[in-house]
């Protein structure tokens, strides 16, 4: 094909691409002009947004026209003959499936899912631009070399952890002290007032063993300030420790500076950090066993070599069990992966395996078990840990058809009213809010869970429809407003506070232990002259989220997963188990969430988005056995 065809064929592309994505941008515009509408009229406003879309369009198509001569006619035909007769089967079959779900993702973020059309032309149109687009990138990626990072086992000092973990620390520390005491939100007022009432309760609704934590801090010094303090301290060393664990692997140190300040910059880094969450906390330490398992990688297991290096890991498998309910998903399947892996790699360390694993278990069973009975702590509500088939079952309650034997079932649960209290993207109003018979439920679960499946097989499309949206945060490319706690807001907390001190009944049912013996004080909101400063970054990174990918968990997890699998097509079978090991724990998390997520929150999903970095990092280290310094006679295989 001459080169005049090829030119003309890529403005036609570019031309479809601008047609076809048009209105995908219409929700990144009515974001923008919401965040923009403070400071302008809105006639000026409506004809910026008019120019804005149209700018934006024209530079997606016409960078789909370039990209399309460059890349699909000029590089990929000979990258494509290069790949062996696998890896050409490898990409083509992982380019549709991932193009269908990135459509199919995009389609349904769109619009309605009840009466939204998928089989269109403009659907296929869609499918067929994201494919060609994929598969080019796909084997361009796969086939071209001399950008990965080879593991060389450097020898460096542990100073450097300290060194990577200075900057993160500073940054953070401006952030919180433009937001003091801290960013807290209901469900923190809530475990404080737990902490502080005497005798203290002992309530697992959040984490004990997350409260107790905050509770040996409110020792030394009795300030929400102190938590964010230790907790930015914790989590800037784990970041730190895998910059180090990166940098001894020979991985390039401007890189490594890059992703130190971009971690400390990020708006979404500064705010969380500094807000009083388990969630939190329980992403730094998500962080910190991806970073112990990249360290097992990348020395083909003799990291375990180390007995303190074994404690270490099943505490931490522990803490990520403990901190979260869901932790223990990932927690056992990062357990599940290290016994293959080094089965396969290193069997002279099985043993420490077994011992991590009997660790952990012990550790865990003596805490969620022996320690829960002995002290009598309370349990949150069975409902809370049914959430997830609650919401479905309100889906098709209130959308579908059901028998009325069926009804009078469900009518046991919640009345028919309050089974309208149902909200598409929260379960609180089902399994919290609105009345509902906890203990019929737990005696009942079995008929419960049959009932439920019954009519979701029923009404298939209502089913499907309520799990999409309530788990819609880790698939969905539109963020439609729903992030209910994205980031917290002072005039909230300052309002909290103050139903407190006027004793407002409403707040007073949602935070039963009341703050008779907190001083008011220590978690009263105050400014510095940072506080329009992070006011303003606050703003920037709503802004970032509601009109842009920067802070998508879907988009991230979509990149994560063509990032892996291509990394397995260009390094060969020998890369799968490394990979996957590598991905575990995050997929792990992620799977967590698909099976107990009760609110399209952000904060669920702060594990793929704080991890991130120093993830796609590890990816680009290649641990060959020609090139590390590992040695067989050391135990590897």
């Amino acid at each position: 094909m001459n080169n005049k065809k090829n030119v003309f064929i890529s403005i036609l592309i570019g031309l479809d691409t601008l047609g076809t994505l048009f209105f995908f941008l219409d929700d990144i515009v009515f974001y923008l002009r919401s965040v923009l509408s403070f400071y302008m009229p809105f006639e000026t406003l409506d004809i910026l947004m008019i120019y804005i879309k149209w700018i934006i369009i024209i530079i997606i198509g016409g960078g789909m026209a370039v990209f399309c001569y460059y890349f699909v006619f000029l590089r990929l035909p000979k990258a494509y003959k290069s790949l062996s007769k696998k890896k050409k089967i490898a990409s083509i079959f992982f380019s549709v499936i991932f193009s269908l779900y990135i459509t199919l993702s995009l389609v349904l973020s769109a619009g309605n899912l009840l009466t939204k059309p998928l089989f269109t032309w403009y659907n296929i149109a869609l499918f067929f631009l994201l494919l060609l687009l994929f598969f080019t990138i796909f084997i361009l990626f796969v086939a071209v070399d001399g950008f990965e990072s080879y593991n060389k086992e450097k020898k460096i000092s542990i100073k450097r952890l300290f060194v990577y973990s200075l900057p993160i620390m500073i940054i953070w520390v401006i952030y919180l002290l433009g937001s003091l005491p801290a960013n807290a939100s209901s469900d923190t007022f809530y475990q404080w007032s737990l902490i502080h009432s005497n005798p203290v309760i002992l309530d697992n609704w959040h984490p004990l063993i997350h409260s107790m934590f905050y509770k040996a801090i409110t020792y030394i010094w009795n300030s929400m300030t102190a938590l964010a303090l230790v907790q930015i301290l914790i989590l800037s060393l784990i970041y730190g420790y895998g910059l180090y664990s990166l940098e001894k692997t020979g991985f390039n140190k401007k890189w490594l500076w890059f992703i130190a300040f971009a971690v400390g910059i990020s708006p979404l880094n500064g705010f969380f950090v500094n807000t009083l969450w388990k969630d939190i906390l329980y992403s730094g330490f998500v962080l910190l066993l991806m970073i112990y398992i990249f360290n097992i990688i990348v020395t083909k297991g003799l990291w375990l070599k180390n007995k303190g290096n074994v404690i270490l890991f099943a505490f931490v498998l522990f803490l990520t069990a403990s901190f979260r309910n869901n932790g223990i998903v990932p927690a056992t399947l990062v357990g599940l992966f290290l016994f293959v892996f080094i089965c396969v790699n290193c069997r002279k360390y099985l043993g420490r395996v077994i011992v991590i694993g009997t660790l952990f278990t012990v550790v865990f069973l003596g805490y969620s078990i022996g320690i829960m009975k002995a002290f009598n702590v309370v349990q949150p509500p069975f409902s809370n840990g049914v959430g997830l088939p609650l919401q479905v079952a309100a889906g098709v309650i209130n959308n579908g058809t059901i028998t009325e034997e069926e009804r009078d079932f469900f009518r046991k649960i919640k009345t028919d009213e309050d089974w309208q209290s149902y909200y598409p993207y929260l379960a609180d109003n089902i399994k919290n809010v609105t009345p509902l018979d906890n203990d019929y439920l737990e005696e009942n679960v079995g008929e419960f869970l049959k009932k439920t499946i019954a009519v979701s097989l029923a009404n298939p499309r209502q089913a499907i429809v309520a799990y999409l949206n309530q788990t819609d945060l880790l698939w969905s490319y539109v963020d439609k407003g729903r992030f209910f706690t994205f980031l917290y807001n002072p005039d909230n907390g300052e309002k909290i506070i103050n139903a407190f001190k006027e004793g407002r009944p409403g707040f007073s049912a949602q935070h039963p232990h009341g703050f008779d013996y907190v001083d008011i004080d220590a978690i009263s909101h105050r400014t510095t002259i940072l506080t329009p400063i992070v006011g303003g970054l606050y703003l920037l990174a709503e802004a970032l989220l509601r009109a842009t990918l920067l802070y998508n968990p879907a988009f991230y997890l979509a990149l994560l997963t063509f990032l892996s699998f291509a990394f397995m097509v260009k390094r060969g079978r020998n890369s799968i188990l490394p990979i996957l090991f590598l991905m575990i724990t995050i997929f792990g998390n992620v799977l967590s969430l698909y099976m107990s997520i009760v609110a399209h929150d952000l904060r669920y999903a702060y594990p793929i988005l704080f991890a991130m970095p120093f993830l796609v990092a590890a990816l680009w280290v290649n641990p060959s056995k020609e090139i590390s310094n590992v040695k067989t006679e050391e135990g590897c295989v």
